[in-house]
């Protein structure tokens, strides 16, 4: 599954939890989705990996020697801060303005679903600007 497939899921997931969130009245469902994308990111646990590594021939190693000479930055994937600022997005319009705010979460669960319809994403894009990986 490429990463604009898990957008598009995520993306549908998190419209369905907001209709779910606006008919019950509970935030509760959009905190443990932030908190699983927050946790996702950190720890690079996805179903994705997962089966990457399991599909991976045995005895293969693919390591590269790094030099020294590289940026930390470029370290860093870019999908996985894209997550964090996703969670953190979604956390700080539910629980610290939801009276100004309440669109964000929508207008993210929308913008999900274009990226992974048209694989064009402007956020992932400018974090490979900056140097991410």
């Amino acid at each position: 599954m490429s990463e604009y497939r898990y957008l598009l899921i995520i993306g549908i997931f998190l419209w369905a939890l907001l209709g779910y969130s606006a008919y019950y009245e509970s935030t509760v469902p959009l905190y443990a989705f932030s908190a699983y994308l927050i946790f996702e990111a950190l720890t690079n646990l996805r179903l994705t990996s997962l089966l990457k590594r399991f599909n991976k021939p045995q005895g293969t190693t693919q390591y590269a020697p790094k030099s020294n000479h590289e940026s930390r930055l470029n370290e860093i994937e870019a999908g996985r801060v894209f997550r964090i600022i996703i969670a953190a997005l979604i956390y700080a319009s539910i629980a610290l303005l939801p009276d100004l705010l309440w669109f964000m979460p929508w207008f993210i669960a929308g913008m999900l679903i274009m990226a992974g319809i048209t694989n064009i994403c402007p956020m992932h894009m400018f974090l490979r600007w900056a140097g991410l990986k």
